[in-house]
Parts: C-alpha cells; sequence; structure tokens
C-alpha cells in the first residue's frame, strides 16, 4: 500500500493546490460547523473551471453512520459524477473517517485528500487509511482500508479549535510518545507543535513501510480508552491518558508509569488522580465494557496492546484472565504517586 504524500499548506497554498488538482470535479465534504469559519479563506464555489459539489456533514461522531452515509452517496451520485472526480475532506477525525468510506465505494473507488482540522486527526494514525463508520451495535465496527492519496496540514486550523478538541490532541500526543522516543523528548523539550506532528507522521510512516504486520500497535491504549470512557465519563484525552496508565499497571511496568508522569505535567497537567480516586476502582464495570467491545476481540479473548520489552505488541487475555490481572492490581499501583511504587 503506498502511503499518502504529506504536503504542509498556509491557507494561499492550499487555494493554488485545489485549483491545480488533475480533475475538473471536486467532491468537497466539511463539516457544518466548520463551513461558515473557512469558506472565505477556502473558496471552493469559486474555484475556476472545476464543477465543485459541496456536501456538508453532521459535526462529529454524529455523520458516521449509515444513514448519513446512504444519504452522501446518492447526493453525489445524483450530479452524474465520473471516476477522475477527487473527494476533498476538511474536517476532524470523524469527517475523515467518513469521507474515506465515501470515497471508497462511490463509483467504485475514487482518490481522495485529507485536510485535517484537528490535532486528533492529524496525530491518529492517518497515514494507515483505516476509515471506518459506526453502528447502533458498535463504534467503527463498518470499516476498510482506503488512505487518501495527500494529507494536507495547515497548523492555523488548530487555532479556531474549542478548549476540549484542544485536550484531545494533547491526549493523542501522549499515546504517540510511549510509541516514538522522538516524539516524546520533542514533547518533554517543547519543540513547536509542527515538528512534534512531523515526527509522529515519520515514525507512523516508517512502521507502516518497514513493519506493516504490527501496524495494530498504533491502537495501543485505545480499547482501555473506551472502556474508561464510558465507565467514568471522561473525556477522550483523560480517557486515552488513563488507559495508557493502566494498561502499564497491568503490565506492572515502573519506567513506563515514571514516563508518563513526566509527559503528563506538560501534556495534561490538570490531570491529578485517576477517576478511579473517588468511588474506587470498579475492574468488574471495565471488564463488562470490554466484553461487549466488539473490536475487543475473537473466541472469547480481548486482545491490549501491551508492552513487550522495548516496545509494544498485541497480547491476548481471556476473560478470566483480565479479569483476575484487573481485579489483583495493588491499589498501590494505581496510585499516582512515585513513592507507592518506585
Amino acid at each position: 500500500m503506498a502511503l499518502p504524500l504529506v504536503k504542509w499548506m498556509n491557507f494561499v497554498q492550499l487555494q493554488q493546490a485545489l485549483q491545480d488538482l488533475a480533475s475538473p470535479t471536486i467532491l468537497v465534504m466539511v463539516d457544518e460547523h466548520l463551513w461558515p469559519i473557512y469558506k472565505d479563506k477556502l473558496p471552493f464555489e469559486t474555484l475556476p473551471g472545476k464543477d465543485i459539489f459541496i456536501w456538508r456533514a453532521a459535526n462529529g461522531e454524529s455523520c458516521k453512520n449509515l444513514a448519513e452515509y446512504t444519504r452522501c452517496l446518492e447526493f453525489f451520485l445524483e450530479k452524474d459524477i465520473r471516476r477522475d472526480a477527487i473527494l476533498v475532506a476538511l474536517g476532524g477525525g470523524a469527517i475523515q473517517d467518513f469521507a474515506g468510506m465515501v470515497a471508497a465505494v462511490l463509483l467504485g473507488g475514487i482518490q481522495w485528500i485529507a485536510i485535517p482540522t484537528t490535532l486528533v486527526a492529524l496525530a491518529h494514525a492517518p497515514l494507515s487509511g483505516r476509515v471506518a463508520l459506526n453502528s447502533r451495535f458498535g463504534e467503527n465496527l463498518v470499516g476498510q482500508i482506503h488512505p487518501p492519496q495527500e494529507i494536507w496540514p495547515n497548523l492555523d486550523f488548530l487555532k479556531t479549535l474549542p478548549p476540549q478538541e484542544q485536550q484531545s490532541g494533547a491526549g493523542e500526543l501522549f499515546r504517540q510518545a510511549f510509541l516514538s522516543e522522538a516524539v516524546e523528548a520533542a514533547i518533554l523539550g517543547h519543540a513547536p507543535l509542527a515538528e512534534q506532528i512531523s515526527l509522529v507522521l515519520a515514525m507512523q510512516g516508517n512502521l507502516l513501510e518497514q513493519h506493516p504486520e504490527q501496524a495494530e500497535v498504533l491502537q495501543l491504549g485505545g480499547l482501555l480508552q473506551r472502556a474508561l470512557e464510558k465507565t467514568y465519563s471522561l473525556t477522550y484525552a483523560v480517557a486515552l491518558a488513563e488507559g495508557l496508565y493502566l494498561t502499564f499497571c497491568l503490565a506492572h511496568n515502573t519506567e513506563l508509569k515514571k514516563r508518563w508522569l513526566r509527559l503528563q505535567k506538560v501534556l495534561l497537567p490538570d490531570l491529578a488522580s485517576g477517576p478511579w480516586a473517588v468511588g474506587g476502582f470498579s475492574a468488574k464495570k471495565i471488564l463488562a465494557y470490554l466484553q461487549r467491545d466488539k473490536q475487543a476481540g475473537w473466541r472469547n479473548t480481548i486482545t491490549l496492546i501491551m508492552p513487550q520489552g522495548d516496545f509494544f505488541a498485541p497480547q491476548g487475555f481471556s476473560y478470566p484472565q483480565l479479569e483476575e490481572a484487573l481485579h489483583n492490581l495493588d491499589p498501590a499501583e494505581l496510585d499516582r504517586r512515585e513513592t507507592t511504587w518506585a
């Protein structure tokens, strides 16, 4: 699989790149909340010599359902488009997922370009090409591999993000730091954000090119993130950070917990004690969610990305094994204070 080209652009360069696209037909997919903000800086509708068709997608995850998917496909097909059409997706991770799924099946598959507008969309495996929709039976259960041909990052988009979205991006960088020593050093050294993102993309590109069989490690902490988000009503960033911490507790890996604390002070300084500090640690509730998560594993197993020597790898647990591991966690393991487990 050819990896997408990453081309950093400002708004002037984005306009020119859109104009230079080889196809005379551009299908635009944009988050409905972003359209009023950026329609003047990215005047899709007035590109000379181009037929432009714009789909204003519902905000966030609410667009990633099968009904919206069908409506979008019919909308573009009604325009009598041809297979040389190029789809351009402007928005966060949900829009990129949705756009990739549309491009994958429209007329048997067309090219698409990602213009990510959130840090999560930029940092969470954008090169892998994994795109998905939600079902009433769970998140991201309908999906496939259809990477964009190009990714056009522009940090100016991040300036308009609400605080919670900015925090989500910090949570995503938290994950990437454990997958790359260079990313971790850049974060701890307060390197410019563009440098941090470039290092993240370089790490992911190298992994996908050299070791595609290890691509699953890019989901580090994700399964526990979803379980903790639901169990404790956490935001994405906090749930992901806590999912990483719980992973390291299950591995009884003190060094990774020390690294977690150093990164936490930089990326999520307001994150103090764990969500279990009040009300206690609920192994039963966490396991109950994991048992319902259709991406957790197969044949009564749950697969977590766990530390394996100097890196990470998938590790399967039977339900009884994981239940025992969660129940047997010493409260000192879950405590943030290094003095309890150093």
